[in-house]
């Protein structure tokens, strides 16, 4: 019996030891605050912290670490940037409904008194031209127009091929819509379907990266001038601004956006540009280019100069979108934010079929202390002072337990 005590208390601390294993097995960390209660939170993730994932950002881990135990904290993380989101609103059509060859009615009754800025068509033909009449009411007696005439249409050939089928207005609270359709220019459609709509549109948040230095030089024979951008890190870069200096000509010239990018091969690594965006550079309107969050450490802007003279660039601004995890964290429990190992599969969590539970008054985390692992055991464990301990107590526990598992083996 005494013995049967002594094997799992060896157990037990082999487990430990395990756990903190796991943890230092991450290049990095951010102690997180303690909460009194339960609380959700919104941790905003630097560039720096993003610059230093090793698998893609699957490697980002939240841990509740105690003395007995750690947990793996479920979250979502999210980024921050331009987006547009369509919610479908119920309805119910009303049979006052009619077609002849002056127009096509359909009343429409919403089911909610609900805010409504678009509304799409399902037309059957595929190729037609239509103008729509739109009005609203709250009564169905008193009608107001939102939009008195709006084009429709649709063409498809060998050559060329479009689809605008969808009214977009401002004015849309309303409980009744009516919509119009001109019959007298072209024969009725058949229309299929009818969703409304509500569109918003997000602004994002963004941030500036200003650890870069760039270095400009120009090609007479190609014609070209070439500027490198040059981080100190291995940054997500989602936008480029080309501040060009006041005093020189109006200009109008193409541009090349390379990142660049490391292949693996058999015989190790190489690096090459690759094509991010192309665009126009131009003195009549602020130049900004996307990068789409590529990841890279350098990128290079090609401008395409042909007969002129290169242009003279005040100054270069990239921006960076915001990426945030959202979370709930227990009471008093220190939380630990880990980071940077490599071949880390995409975390799962159940969370993410749930996001419409979170609420949207959250703590917000900015700004997080961030260590690299040698400090791991500072925060997790005071008994535990350096990483080779840990390995030296994790090495002591498996030679013990396999002493115990072949004695064991040799009695039965």
């Amino acid at each position: 019996m005494k013995k049967n005590k002594y094997f799992l208390a060896l157990i037990f601390v082999f487990v430990q030891s395990a756990t903190y294993a796991q943890l230092v097995s991450y290049s990095n960390f951010s102690p997180l605050k303690k909460f009194d209660k339960e609380t959700w939170v919104d941790i905003r993730l630097t560039p720096e912290m993003l610059s230093k994932s090793k698998s893609n950002l699957h490697d980002f881990k939240l841990y509740a670490v105690s003395k007995t135990d750690t947990t793996e904290i479920p979250y979502v993380m999210e980024w921050m940037g331009y987006k547009v989101v369509e919610t479908e609103i119920p309805f119910e059509t009303l049979p006052e409904n009619k077609n002849d060859d002056k127009a096509t009615y359909i009343n429409i009754k919403m089911k909610d008194k609900a805010y409504v800025n678009d509304i799409k068509f399902d037309i059957e033909e595929k190729n037609y031209e239509k103008s729509v009449k739109i009005l609203g009411s709250n009564d169905n007696e008193n009608w107001q127009t939102i939009i008195d005439k709006s084009r429709i249409a649709a063409h498809f050939d060998e050559l060329e091929s479009y689809n605008y089928s969808t009214v977009f207005f401002n004015t849309g609270g309303f409980m009744y819509y009516r919509l119009i359709i001109d019959n007298q220019t072209s024969p009725a459609v058949k229309i299929n379907e009818i969703s409304l709509n509500k569109h918003e549109e997000f602004p994002g948040v963004y941030g500036q990266l200003n650890n870069f230095k760039t270095k400009t030089t120009h090609n007479k024979v190609n014609q070209t001038s070439e500027v490198e951008i040059d981080f100190n890190g291995n940054y997500y870069i989602n936008q480029i601004e080309i501040i060009p200096a006041k005093k020189q000509a109006d200009f109008h010239r193409h541009i090349n956006i390379h990142y660049l990018t490391t292949e693996g091969l058999r015989g190790g690594t190489k690096e090459h540009y690759t094509l991010a965006n192309s665009g126009i550079v131009t003195s009549s309107k602020p130049n900004f280019l996307d990068c789409y969050n590529d990841r890279t450490h350098k990128i290079k802007l090609e401008i395409l100069n042909k007969n002129n003279e290169p242009i003279k660039i005040d100054s270069i601004k990239v921006f960076y979108e915001v990426v945030r995890l959202l979370a709930k964290l227990p009471a008093k429990e220190q939380v630990l934010l880990v980071y940077g190992k490599e071949k880390e599969p995409k975390p799962v969590y159940d969370l993410a079929y749930f996001t419409d539970k979170i609420p949207t008054d959250l703590e917000q985390i900015n700004s997080l202390t961030e260590y690299e692992q040698v400090r791991m055991m500072e925060v997790v464990s005071p008994l535990i002072e350096s990483k080779n301990w840990l390995w030296a107590i994790m090495l002591v526990v498996i030679v013990v337990i396999g002493f115990f598992a072949i004695k064991l083996l040799r009695k039965s």
